[in-house]
């Protein structure tokens, strides 16, 4: 069985490979051309073989870091706690509300907050509001309470 670690290698001695061919051959096209490589790859196989050495053609793996359409969890819980204060408002009079409370943030954000956690419907947010208040204790009022029957 071969280890993420030994395909990382195999992948180095191909990028190695051709940049031997390529000094052999006596052209980059021709090499890149013949290992199915384009050119300007080559030159970043080259400029970190030439800075780094074998361990530079070794593929590093991805970076975590978070997702840029994600908003920070601040945010999200600032959404959630308009949310929670009024599950009958639309994604449209949420946006209104947090602008208000000086929290920037479009309706669509609102929305795909809400998709992820499957609060798209009213009926949803209003379940999900009461789950919250029952976890804190908190009762609803008369208004929510009708709003909810």
């Amino acid at each position: 069985m071969t280890t993420p670690h030994k395909i990382m290698e195999k992948n180095a001695k191909h990028k190695l490979t051709l940049l031997e061919l390529a000094e052999k051959l006596g052209s980059v096209t021709a090499a890149c051309r013949h290992m199915n490589y384009s050119r300007s790859q080559f030159y970043e196989i080259k400029r970190r073989f030439q800075l780094e050495g074998f361990q530079g053609l070794i593929d590093r793996p991805p970076i975590p870091k978070s997702h840029p359409r994600r908003k920070p969890d601040r945010l999200v819980k600032q959404i959630l706690a308009i949310t929670r204060q009024h599950p009958a408002w639309g994604h449209q009079r949420i946006a209104a509300q947090a602008r208000l409370e000086g929290v920037s943030v479009c309706a669509a954000t609102i929305r795909n907050i809400w998709i992820r956690r499957g609060m798209t419907k009213r009926y949803q947010r209003w379940l999900w509001a009461q789950e919250q208040d029952d976890k804190l204790c908190i009762s609803l009022s008369e208004a929510q309470v009708k709003e909810l029957e």
